[in-house]
């Protein structure tokens, strides 16, 4: 605390005093504060921050702007692109609710990238993209966000950005709804799902470090992509086994287990990173290979018992997921339905159907809502959702009855949302039909998705995990 405040200048104010003046909470200004810090000049006097006129200023800039629908990260974003934040034209920036836009920032969150891939991606594709510049940065529309979403699924198919480019270039105004016509291979392994038993036929650990020095024994540089591959030609490792993923983390079953088997070996030495992904065999790698059977079998042993530390996290991260979509599945099962269906309806948006409304219970006619898959709701999608207990499976019954009344509309496309499951007969029903699409999402599917969709959940503790930055060492300069 400050001793006497005779001592400080009059025209020095509070961190109270300054959040008081815009109208903010002191919690609510000292998080604003404290975020901005960067951005907001202050004075330190007897070890208390002190602020100015000139602070004043530069919070009434970023709370106007904040006013305009952006968020922190967003605003930040807004700030980087001048030198001095006094700069900023007010004017010349929109309100995002007026004329839904998007930042950069925002247009990389609607394909779940973090804002420096998509930073990088929509500058490497800068030609494709529709934007308007406003106070030096590029506001994007809903066509820019189609078009995200269409290099994101090709990139999911395995092709490379140059390639990417070729196609987008070939195809001039590629659509998601037109993207199937160009009838694209997926050079990726179609995925597998999770089997207990599957995966217990992958190698252990031991035989895959084992399997990693013997491939590099070469002693060549090898990048892991590149170790991947040769380590499953080597050990005749079945394409369904390389394509299982994970099914909390969607991570390949195999390739994380392969990324341990690196670790180990790079944490004794007998491997180094060459480079940013990149792995070399040394000679005490080199040595042991040609050792007797008995001592190499000891040392991998040994070698077994290493938990790479990452693992570790991925394991707890795995647990804490697990245990929110259990505990997401007792709170939606013990919900009002009414709400449940509004839930529903809001977790579809977001998953980019189109515009949707609950229908009124006295008119629903067999449904909770309705998604209006075009601006003038030619291609409808009825949707029907069942708050039941896990003991309660939805019938084939019940999802006949919900295909007829889908005939009744003269609609082809319908989801049924449970939060229970589905009895096998009512799942081989769905997948005979030929003339109709009717999605059937059980409750864990359900928690996940409102999960991934950040829809009834908060960030309870973000934790980023760093690496080296290579490139930024070298050169001479």
């Amino acid at each position: 605390m400050v001793s006497s405040l005779n001592s400080i200048k009059s025209n020095y104010m509070t961190q109270i005093a300054l959040s008081n003046r815009l109208g903010l909470s002191e919690s609510y200004g000292r998080r604003w504060i404290k975020f901005f810090s960067d951005y907001i000049p202050y004075t330190i006097l007897k070890g208390n921050k002190f602020f100015t006129e000139e602070s004043y200023d530069s919070l009434k800039i970023i709370m106007d702007i904040k006013n305009r629908g952006y968020s922190r990260m967003e605003i930040k974003e807004i700030l980087d692109s001048v030198d001095d934040i006094s700069l900023i034209d007010l004017e010349n920036t929109p309100h995002r609710s007026q004329n839904n836009i998007l930042s950069q920032s925002a247009l990389s969150n609607t394909v779940g990238w973090s804002e420096p891939k998509g930073r990088s991606w929509i500058k490497y594709f800068d030609e494709f993209f529709q934007y308007e510049v406003k106070a030096n940065v590029k506001y994007f529309n809903e066509d820019a966000v189609d078009r995200l979403k269409v290099i994101s699924k090709i990139y999911d198919l395995g092709y490379s950005k140059p390639e990417i480019k070729e196609i987008l270039t070939k195809n001039k105004g590629l659509t998601l709804e037109t993207l199937n016509s160009i009838k694209l291979k997926n050079k990726r392994f179609p995925s597998t799902n999770y089997d207990k038993d599957l995966r217990d036929e992958l190698p252990p650990r031991a035989e895959l470090m084992l399997a990693i020095l013997e491939i590099l024994k070469d002693k060549q540089p090898c990048k892991t992509a590149e170790i991947t591959d040769r380590v499953a030609s080597y050990l005749q490792i079945s394409e369904e086994l390389q394509s299982m993923k994970d099914e909390a983390n969607k991570e390949f079953v195999f390739v994380a287990r392969l990324r341990s088997a690196r670790g180990s070996l790079k944490n004794k030495e007998y491997i180094i990173e060459t480079s940013k992904y990149t792995y070399q065999i040394t000679d005490t790698g080199y040595g042991l290979l040609s050792e007797d059977e008995d001592d190499i079998d000891e040392e991998i042993e040994e070698l077994d018992t290493f938990i790479d530390p990452y693992d570790k996290v991925e394991e707890n991260i795995k647990e804490i997921q697990n245990q929110l979509v259990n505990d997401l599945l007792t709170v939606i099962e013990t919900m009002h339905w009414r709400r449940l269906e509004v839930i529903v309806v809001e977790l579809l948006q977001a998953m980019g159907y189109g515009k949707g409304e609950v229908t009124q219970r006295t008119k629903d006619g067999g449904f909770d809502g309705i998604l209006l898959g075009d601006e003038f709701g030619f291609d409808r999608i009825y949707i029907q959702s069942k708050r039941y207990k896990k003991s309660r499976k939805v019938s084939a019954s019940e999802v006949r009855d919900f295909s007829g009344t889908l005939d009744s509309e003269g609609s082809k496309k319908g989801i049924i949302i449970t939060t229970s499951d589905y009895t096998r007969e009512a799942t081989n029903y769905i997948n005979k039909l030929k003339e109709k699409h009717i999605e059937l999402i059980d409750g864990e599917r359900l928690a996940k998705l409102l999960i991934c969709h950040k829809i009834g959940v908060k960030v309870r503790k973000k934790i980023i995990i760093q690496a080296i930055d290579d490139d930024y060492f070298t050169g001479e300069e």
